[in-house]
């Protein structure tokens, strides 16, 4: 099956208003990495900067006017992911949370082609191991609690808790997240649904800071 794993990084919370700075993502064969993809870009002058979304992504105001224009981004990509397209069809999006990241990368292909653009590459329905660790309910055995308060379910804690190795992984860079997310929703299959164990009851599955 093919997947097209992807993140993105954003300038703010809402695609309406804000944009994205960076698309990163990889084409896969089931396990088996096809091809990769990444790309920055300069948001609009309409579109809002907040600069905790950019602190969020280690960038500043100046680097943004470094990175080209969105239609070259927008050129970049279809020249890397068109010939996917005329040979699969329509490719399936996923990613961790990607409820998020789709309706920015809609509205940048509407911003720079059209209504249209987004549908003519992608399918509507999406990928995503976020949703199915909520499904599988692995907050109430992630345990993690800082104060009285419990962590947020998060994409390198859950790997973490997963025993993935993210040693090599770059936090909140959209290529790496987007490999990352792959991998947790491999392990999510392989520990929690293939295998049919359930989830862990040993206090030895969790990491140090959540006992």
């Amino acid at each position: 099956m093919y997947l097209f794993w992807t993140d993105t990084e954003t300038t703010g919370l809402d695609a309406k208003v804000n944009s994205l700075w960076q698309i990163g993502g990889a084409l896969y064969k089931d396990n088996e990495v096809i091809a990769e993809f990444e790309g920055t870009m300069c948001p609009p002058k309409e579109c809002v900067i907040e600069d905790r979304a950019l602190e969020v992504g280690g960038i500043t105001r100046a680097d943004l006017t470094s990175f080209g224009t969105q239609d070259e981004l927008y050129t970049k990509f279809m020249d890397w992911i068109l010939p996917f397209r005329n040979k699969l069809g329509k490719l399936t999006i996923a990613g961790w949370n990607v409820g998020f990241d789709k309706p920015f990368i809609e509205q940048f292909f509407t911003r720079v082609a059209g209504g249209t653009a987004f549908s003519q590459l992608f399918y509507h329905y999406t990928v995503d191991p976020y949703a199915l660790a909520r499904i599988l309910q692995i907050e109430d055995a992630f345990k993690c609690r800082y104060g009285d308060r419990p962590i947020n379910l998060k994409l390198g804690a859950l790997a973490h808790w997963l025993k993935i190795d993210t040693s090599k992984c770059k936090m909140h860079s959209a290529l790496s997240d987007a490999h990352l997310a792959k991998q947790v929703y491999t392990k999510l299959k392989t520990d929690f649904i293939y295998t049919i164990k359930g989830l862990p009851k040993s206090e030895s599955s969790y990491p140090p800071e959540c006992l």
